[in-house]
């Protein structure tokens, strides 16, 4: 019989929007209107193995996302003001790219019980890519092992991708 099912999809979406609706701010408006292009790709399998096995490799893609420079202008009357230095598709954070996989294996006993083991591998490349970047032009400064320490903010990593991480369990049914 079929030991092996395949299975792909692809999403591309081409989005045309204004980045602020209502502004009314000349340093704004010059790159209020965003054109942008984003994709993921995934594909994703399961093989009946050998001895009872079930081997259900995940690779997944997705395009990093547009990003504006912006600068924020401090102590005008309104409060900050945060201007973009440049269209929002001139920079884009890093692309995501991760490989998953579940080896399971059921067990039969008295006719209506099953038990279920599993090992899970996440991110088994160890991808470490930004999922957000700070778009922010200018300095931070935060405590690091009780020392200050200053770094540029623009491009800096926000949200980093998990690391490999290994699950095993079970799971029973009756």
């Amino acid at each position: 019989g079929q030991k092996w099912s395949l299975q792909a999809n692809y999403l591309g979406t081409w989005s045309d929007y204004l980045i602020t609706p209502a502004a009314t701010q000349p340093n704004l408006l010059q790159y209020n209107d965003a054109s942008t292009f984003n994709a993921n790709f995934r594909i994703s399998g399961t093989y009946q193995a050998p001895w009872g096995l079930t081997i259900t490799p995940i690779y997944r893609f997705q395009l990093g996302q547009p990003l504006q420079q912006v600068v924020p202008i401090n102590g005008l009357r309104q409060g900050t003001l945060t201007l973009p230095l440049g269209p929002i598709d001139e920079f884009r954070t890093q692309n995501i790219s991760l490989f998953d996989i579940r080896i399971e294996k059921y067990i039969t006993f008295k006719e209506k019980y099953k038990v279920g083991l599993f090992f899970d591998a996440f991110n088994i490349l160890n991808n470490n890519a930004d999922q957000t970047q700070d778009p922010t032009i200018g300095t931070k400064t935060t405590t690091v092992a009780g020392q200050l320490e200053t770094y540029q903010r623009f491009l800096s990593a926000e949200t980093i991708t998990p690391p490999r991480i290994f699950r095993v369990g079970a799971k029973f049914t009756f």
